[in-house]
């Protein structure tokens, strides 16, 4: 069986680890010139048919909208 990579990022509105990130780094390392931040998670799924993956993205590699 194949080794598929997932790569997941949170939508820029509920990005708020990415922004916390962002005021750490120029707060502690002084780097006044990062204009931003991004975090993205990567999974790697093995032993799983392809059809399964499919099925368990939207389920298991997402969050649920919260308003």
């Amino acid at each position: 069986m194949a080794v598929y990579r997932i790569y997941v990022e949170k939508k820029p509105r509920y990005a708020v680890e990415g922004d916390q990130l962002l005021s750490d780094l120029k707060t502690s390392l002084r780097i006044e010139g990062l204009t931003g931040s991004r975090i993205i998670n990567r999974y790697d799924v093995e032993d799983i048919s392809k059809v399964d993956l499919e099925r368990s993205i939207p389920v298991v590699f997402s969050e649920p909208a919260v308003y």
